[in-house]
């Protein structure tokens, strides 16, 4: 994320409305600032901070808007897993139209 003025501004006036002791949870590397944000954004009751919550992630860009939507906390998300052969086998599995299913009595 790259972070400019108004960012800046944003964050400074958050820090500013909030008490504190709760705003220093945003005192971390700004490399981790994002993410701090989002996990603020749900834990605050206060609609002025998450309207500026909102404003900066705005400003940060429309992948930093979904992570704050959908609560992405996972500062990982460049990982990748693939997935194994077995789910792939139960996939066209489940998905095949020939198939005839039938409960046997055991």
């Amino acid at each position: 994320m790259k972070i400019n003025q108004t960012m800046l501004d944003i964050l400074q006036e958050i820090r500013l409305q909030e008490p504190r002791k709760k705003a220093s949870q945003l005192d971390v590397p700004m490399a981790e600032l994002g993410y701090a944000l989002i996990s603020y954004y749900y834990s605050t009751s206060s609609l002025a901070t998450r309207q500026l919550i909102r404003e900066f992630m705005e400003q940060a860009g429309f992948k930093w808007v979904r992570r704050l939507i959908t609560r992405d906390l996972d500062a990982q998300t460049n990982s990748v897993q693939f997935a194994g052969l077995t789910e792939y086998v139960r996939l066209a599995a489940a998905n095949d139209p020939r198939a005839q299913w039938s409960r046997t009595g055991s």
